[in-house]
């Protein structure tokens, strides 16, 4: 029995493989929520109720992920002081630090944030780099997003399945070149910051894959086929 982490549309089935197929939806973490209301997540999180908060993050971050951050935080500091930005760099932020890219002091450096989703879901806008499980836990938030992919060269899945999510409208993908250009990755920012149409309608597009998660029926088939009770 094969157990597929998505939807129909996004891994075809080769006609040779006979065994059972099941599309389960994604593998995400359960969220709880009747806490995705961003003022009241806010005020649980010591975060302005009416600043502007964009948040950075690469997952565990690797090294192709260095320029990624450096742009971010220059790009960011760009747009003070309307924005406050947090970037979650995982490894990167302690080796590297970033903090001089921050020329502006509106950027929050940080390795770790403990329980990330809530402050995704209580961000206008988040910068990542994709990845199958980043991009269904923002998706699921409602929470609108930049993808930047990494290269072909450095994952070549990542990028086919960036531009895959946003075809079902969930996100905006970004070529890598804009890291080359931290003004132009600002200027790409602001205009998505202000553009409240796309940015709902992003949101509305994740949202209507709530029902669709799949963490359950995959365990429940699992132990179907080990013969236990599920």
């Amino acid at each position: 029995h094969v157990i597929l982490a998505d939807c129909e549309d996004a891994f075809p089935v080769p006609p040779w493989l006979e065994a059972p197929i099941s599309y389960v939806g994604p593998l995400c973490r359960d969220f709880d929520f009747t806490w995705v209301d961003r003022q009241e997540l806010r005020d649980s999180l010591g975060l302005p109720r009416e600043q502007t908060l964009v948040l950075a993050t690469a997952g565990g971050g690797s090294l192709p992920d260095v320029e990624f951050f450096r742009s971010c935080c220059y790009a960011l500091s760009h747009l003070y002081p309307d924005v406050h930005g947090i970037m979650v760099g995982g490894s990167l932020a302690r080796t590297f630090g970033f903090f001089h890219y921050d020329l502006a002091g509106n950027v929050r450096v940080t390795d770790f944030l403990p329980d990330l989703p809530r402050w995704l879901a209580a961000s206008d806008l988040v910068l990542t780099r994709g990845g199958h499980s980043s991009l269904w836990e923002l998706a699921l938030l409602g929470v609108p997003s930049l993808c930047i992919p990494h290269s072909r060269v450095d994952d070549p899945f990542g990028e086919r399945y960036a531009c895959l999510m946003e075809r079902r409208g969930t996100t905006h993908v970004l070529p890598e070149r804009v890291l080359n250009s931290p003004t132009g990755l600002a200027d790409v920012v602001r205009r998505m910051l202000a553009d409240e149409g796309a940015k709902a309608r992003m949101s509305e597009a994740g949202l209507r894959w709530r029902d669709r998660t799949g963490t359950r029926e995959a365990a429940r088939i699992v132990l179907e086929v080990a013969g236990l009770p599920s």
